[in-house]
């Protein structure tokens, strides 16, 4: 592999494991991946394990496609990605919608979906609210040509085809 473009938009994520294992496999054992606080507890750090099975591609270029529409696990990744400089981000903001949930039963029977856990980037800033700010802003807009024929992957696939020597 020479290169590679993690197409994350309109991924609405949930699967925080799923996430880890993707992440896992773009960064290097030991990478801080995500801190969680459950509401009135101390945050904890999780770090991810390298999976022996799918080896770590640390020297590879590669690019995060994200949308308004990409939340969630997706976001985590994302995050993940750029707070370690392992990966240009482009496209547009993502939603902002980055915690855990639940549905708590009340007495009367009735259930309320209530934010349990909330998510911080390696950074250490708040997951949510803001969402992700790509590095590289591009509109998704249709085109004539290009490798997919849509703005966001053909800049990114330019971008990516520029960064490699010639006579690969």
């Amino acid at each position: 592999m020479l290169a590679l473009i993690l197409d994350l938009r309109s991924n609405r994520g949930r699967s925080l494991d799923a996430a880890r294992q993707v992440a896992a496999s773009l960064l290097p054992s030991g990478s801080l991946f995500l801190s969680t606080q459950e509401l009135g507890r101390v945050r904890q750090d999780q770090r991810l394990e390298t999976d022996p099975n799918r080896p770590f591609e640390g020297e590879v270029p590669m690019f995060v496609l994200i949308n308004e529409r990409t939340r969630g696990e997706a976001e985590v990744v994302a995050a993940a990605l750029q707070d370690a400089g392992r990966a240009v981000i482009m496209g547009a903001k993502s939603s902002g919608i980055t915690a855990g949930y639940e549905f708590l039963e009340l007495s009367d029977g009735s259930a309320v979906y209530l934010p349990t856990v909330r998510w911080y980037r390696p950074s250490g800033q708040l997951l949510g609210n803001e969402g992700i700010i790509p590095d590289v802003r591009v509109t998704l807009e249709p085109e004539a040509s290009g490798f997919s024929r849509e703005s966001q992957f053909n800049r990114a696939y330019d971008l990516l085809d520029a960064l490699l020597p010639p006579f690969r």
